[in-house]
């Protein structure tokens, strides 16, 4: 009974091994009746706890969340009523903050978040919560007036004064000032304060300053004096027979403060350091004065007592600060340095613009396709460039993630003319201006395809790979391991050349002058083609080696692992330098591994029953598993192209939405025998094992 309600676990919560401990554990515990209903009875994908949302500019909200459990990322929304949300943007897993930016000053937003599973799922929304962007308030508050300093006690001046006004954003503070140094702030509606730290006998100054919520300061007001009274004595007296004199006289101080603790660091922001601290003491009469705030070994200010915080800025962004703090008192004695605080300014919100894509072009590759490429645009703001979008006759059709700088607009119609334009945007949101406009006209679709050439001598074929700037197919087969063949006449190809000595070819993936191919059992070779007339070994890999991918400077291989039971590696091998080829990195998969295909950073494995698995390659070293979705039957190849993933499945071909690799989902099949498949354009071509050739229309 309990196998439907896991089945109802897998489906809306993804993760399969938690959803059959956790269901059977529930089901022993309390009986098959807890799975009576069918339903999932255990939840494995929790929401995110605690969001909060913070306002740190007047166009950006930071956002941060405690970690649900079990999960591979987090998606974000955001809505401007509280009621109807969009998502805009989604976090790794374990990364538990986001910042917002490209907002509207002074509005307030919402926001909630949920944790993301695989197979498409999701968790329930955490809570909503909401934050408004800073105003535009460019007034500053008016100047206190009538401040009074009374010294009416020892060892402690009195302060008083009026309200200050503001019709922006409102006030929010008074700075205070002893002598010309920062004394200390005093929240509103608040107008009193009294200084305790003040030496015997000692004349002061005071001036205090408004400051409202967008940080604007006023004047200062007129200034305030007073004398402290005397408090501690030593009384001598001196009797003669005549004369009795008694005088009194204020010992000198030589007591240094205790030292500061407890003395904590935090950027604020790109360019400031919020600093504070444990009062210090002071016991030799004279009273403390304040505190040396010290950046590294250089001396930055005098923060006047009682006063134990302050700031420092401006500052350096992206950059390690070091301070330490002393305390003085009216006496000058220094204390020894406090404990040593560091933190790091972060970078500053990159508001600039990326640069205007150059050099667009257009060129209608079939009667239903368009390929569309320009020349990358530069972002100078600090947040990188994040890709393009691409606008056909106005209309916003895709994104294209940085660095790819081309698309393919498919289910175009024939004889019909279109045109395109992009626009540049980075990590903060920021867009470029559109590119002139370009267009291009689709051809009239001409008839099906017929064989127009056949070249014997290569063996027993096992795979193929063709490159079309060149003219060459590179053939993997069983007697010669490799053979080149020259098809820029297609109704007459030829053979180049073949591998000496021969081996057994399997797969075989092709990167410029290098070609790798892999031979099951017999392992991994990496061949230069450089001469086509004479391809030729220079590395090997033992081990049995399944499917062949090369992108970049790294190649890409299926590895069986024996073992009990065995299972299959997606393996990462570094060809910067060919001839000492060598793994760098590997991610576990399952045993059925079939076909592999990389795009960008990322690689699709067709892996047998388990279906389609999606592994993100950025990092060589670290290959990570962050899309799954089980098709229904056997998956034993894949092909991509421009968001969609078609997986040759046994009996049907599978269409796999992809453009968010986290979350895959299926969004067509077709019911036709297929084992593998390849796709160009609009056109998908696959075997289904045995001897059919199957041309298939993927335009919608």
């Amino acid at each position: 009974m309990c196998a439907d309600s896991i089945a109802a676990c897998i489906a809306t919560q993804g993760f399969r091994t938690e959803c059959v401990r956790q269901t059977t554990a529930r089901c022993r515990r309390e009986g098959p009746s807890v799975c009576a209903s069918g339903t999932a009875v255990v939840t494995v994908l929790r929401p995110p706890t605690s969001l909060d949302a913070t306002a740190t500019a007047t166009d950006a909200i930071h956002l941060s969340w405690a970690d649900g459990g079990l999960d591979v990322g987090f998606s974000v929304e955001r809505s401007v009523d509280g009621t109807s949300f969009s998502g805009i943007g989604s976090t790794l897993r374990n990364v538990t903050s986001y910042s917002d930016g490209g907002l509207a000053a002074a509005t307030t937003y919402y926001y909630r978040v949920r944790s993301l599973g695989p197979r498409g799922t999701a968790s329930d929304y955490s809570n909503v919560a909401s934050a408004t962007t800073l105003g535009t308030d460019a007034s500053s508050p008016s100047t206190p007036t009538g401040l009074t300093a009374s010294a009416s006690r020892c060892g402690q001046v009195d302060l008083a004064w009026t309200a200050s006004t503001d019709a922006g954003s409102g006030v929010m503070a008074y700075n205070l000032y002893r002598d010309g140094f920062f004394l200390g702030q005093v929240m509103a509606p608040a107008t009193t304060t009294a200084d305790t730290n003040v030496g015997v006998s000692t004349p002061y100054s005071y001036v205090v300053s408004a400051v409202d919520h967008a940080g604007n300061h006023s004047g200062m007001s007129a200034a305030a004096s007073v004398m402290t009274s005397l408090c501690r004595t030593v009384t001598t007296t001196i009797a003669t027979t005549t004369t009795t004199t008694t005088s009194t006289t204020i010992p000198r101080d030589t007591t240094a403060p205790s030292v500061p603790a407890a003395l904590s660091a935090s950027a604020a922001s790109c360019s400031q350091v919020n600093l504070g601290w444990s009062a210090a003491t002071d016991t030799g009469g004279s009273g403390l004065r304040g505190y040396n705030l010290y950046r590294g070994s250089a001396f930055v200010k005098l923060v006047p007592a009682p006063a134990t915080s302050t700031t420092d800025s401006p500052l350096a962004a992206s950059t390690v600060y070091s301070y330490t703090v002393s305390a003085v008192d009216n006496a000058g004695n220094e204390s020894g340095r406090s404990n040593t605080a560091n933190t790091n300014t972060p970078s500053c919100p990159d508001t600039t613009a990326p640069s205007v894509p150059t050099g667009l072009s257009a060129s209608a590759t079939s009667c239903s396709e368009v390929n569309v490429g320009w020349a990358a645009a530069t972002d100078t703001g600090g947040s990188g460039l994040k890709g393009y979008n691409v606008f056909r006759n106005g209309t916003f059709l895709t994104q294209v993630l940085a660095p790819a700088t081309s698309a393919v607009d498919q289910g175009r119609s024939p004889s019909t003319a279109y045109s395109y334009a992009v626009v540049a945007l980075d990590n903060a949101g920021n867009q470029s201006a559109a590119t002139p406009s370009v267009g291009a006209t689709t051809p009239a679709c001409t008839s099906n395809p017929v064989l127009t050439g056949f070249v014997p001598a290569v063996g027993t074929a096992r795979d193929v790979v063709l490159d079309g700037a060149r003219g060459l197919a590179y053939v993997a087969s069983a007697e010669f391991g490799l053979a080149v063949v020259n098809v820029a006449n297609p109704s007459a190809p030829v053979v180049l050349g073949a591998a000496n000595p021969p081996f057994y070819g399997d797969r075989v993936a092709v990167s410029g002058s290098l070609a790798v191919v892999t031979g099951n059992s017999l392992g991994l070779k990496v061949l230069d083609v450089s001469s086509p007339s004479a391809p030729r070994a220079i590395a090997s890999l033992s081990g049995t080696m399944r499917a062949a991918a090369v992108a970049g400077q790294f190649a890409y291989a299926l590895n069986v692992v024996a073992g009990n039971p065995a299972h299959s590696d997606l393996v990462v091998i570094d060809l910067r330098v060919p001839g000492t080829a060598a793994v760098v990195g590997r991610v576990t998969l399952g045993l059925e591994a079939a076909a592999l295909r990389v795009v960008g950073t990322v690689a699709y494995v067709a892996a047998g029953a388990a279906g389609l698995e999606i592994v993100d390659v950025s990092n060589p070293s670290l290959p990570t598993v962050v899309g799954t979705i089980d098709t229904p039957g056997t998956a034993t190849g894949v092909a991509v192209v421009n968001g969609r993933a078609y997986v040759a499945d046994d009996t049907a071909l599978q269409v796999v939405d992809v453009t968010s690799p986290r979350s895959p989902s299926i969004v067509g099949s077709l019911v036709t025998r297929v084992r593998a498949v390849t796709v160009t354009g609009t056109r998908l071509y696959a075997l289904d094992g045995g001897p059919q050739f199957k041309v298939i229309d993927v335009a919608n």
